[in-house]
């Protein structure tokens, strides 16, 4: 159902009221065909499971989508409905696994949970550590660091679905992650699955495409790749990058491993700027960011997507200092540095046009 014109709310009364008159439509429209059409046992149970799931998965999904930065004061009307439509269903359930509402609860959930322990884990390591490892975080942080999205899916699993619903969970969440460009969570999600669900069916199908992911993580950096001094940690101001590329034109990157946009925009895009600017006097600085403390998958990152010219590890005071001179918070962003040292934010951010963004820079080295 459409939920855009409820977009702006800031209580859930209006959307729950617009899912529950479509839910009592559907009730209606299912109960008319079966009457007319006289469907087969299988297809009415199945429907009416699909049925069942109809508002909490809705709702769900609208909730989670605009709920995500409020107070816990705001947060305590969305949720109440939520628990409520939640009391009328089995989050776990094999038997709706042929229901498309359900399977798109698991999707949404997963993602969602997921992402609720991310920014948990950013707020109050202490707690997070404590309540999902218990332990503290001077031996939790190996682990998570480690494993990173993995092991959360992982905790999302267990904690809430069992049997083939858990197997199922495990598959939205693979391939959530593969379409987010974040293949070391991929790997490691599958290597938990593959160990939970050895004759899974899922395990064959996902068996060589995995096998292809962990093959570009074993390649080593390309030639044309170039770690600054010390990583770059020592350099503290964007004066300090400026100086790097002095005399020359250069686009600057400012990433993170941690940042699915950046991800996605450096496997789609990074090469093909690359490859078109080589020999044209056009440097490429790419800059990650709150990633100081993960140097390995940082450069695990960088051999994976081949990624090209200067590579920075950035300390805080480094980042803050370019993101506050170009006005900009969010990642990823990118910067022309012109030839005199001038720089600007290019007019194209993500979603990255690169047809636009090519031109932007041959504009500038033509100056």
């Amino acid at each position: 159902m459409d939920t855009q014109p409820f977009n702006n709310d800031k209580n859930p009364e209006r959307v729950i009221a617009a899912i529950n008159k479509q839910y009592l439509l559907n009730k209606g429209l299912l109960a008319n065909y079966i009457k007319a059409n006289k469907p087969s046992t299988a297809f009415i149970k199945n429907a009416m499971i699909n049925l069942k799931y109809f508002a909490p998965a809705n709702y769900y999904e609208f909730s989670h989508n605009h709920t995500l930065f409020k107070s816990k004061e705001e947060l305590k009307p969305w949720l109440k409905i939520q628990d409520s439509l939640f009391k009328t269903i089995k989050l776990s359930n094999d038997e709706a696994l042929n229901a498309y509402n359900y399977t798109e609860l698991i999707y949404n959930f997963m993602f969602r949970e997921t992402e609720a322990l991310e920014i948990e884990y950013q707020k109050q390591p202490a707690v997070f550590y404590k309540q999902w490892f218990h332990t503290n975080p001077a031996k939790g942080d190996s682990t998570y660091k480690s494993w990173y999205l993995g092991v959360i899916t992982k905790k999302v699993v267990d904690k809430y679905f069992t049997g083939k619903a858990a197997e199922y969970a495990y598959v939205r969440a693979l391939k959530y992650r593969f379409s987010r460009a974040d293949y070391p969570a991929v790997v490691s999600i599958f290597n938990y699955f593959k160990k939970e669900y050895p004759h899974s069916a899922y395990v064959k199908g996902f068996s060589p495409t995995i096998a292809e992911l962990v093959k570009k993580q074993q390649q080593t950096f390309s030639k044309a790749t170039i770690f600054v001094k010390n990583n770059g940690t020592r350099l503290n101001t964007f004066k300090d990058v400026l100086a790097l590329t002095k005399g020359k034109v250069a686009l600057i990157d400012m990433w993170g491993t941690w940042c699915t946009p950046c991800r996605e925009e450096i496997e789609k895009n990074a090469l093909k700027l690359e490859t078109y600017f080589k020999g044209k006097n056009v440097n490429f600085i790419y800059i990650a960011n709150f990633d100081v403390g993960r140097e390995k998958e940082w450069k695990k990152a960088i051999a994976y997507f081949q990624i090209e010219g200067m590579q920075i590890l950035a300390n805080p005071a480094l980042t803050k200092d370019i993101m506050d001179k170009v006005k900009s918070t969010g990642y990823p962003t990118y910067i022309i540095i012109n030839k005199d040292g001038s720089y600007r934010k290019t007019a194209t951010q993500h979603p990255v046009n690169v047809q636009a963004m090519i031109k932007e820079i041959e504009i500038a080295n033509l100056q």
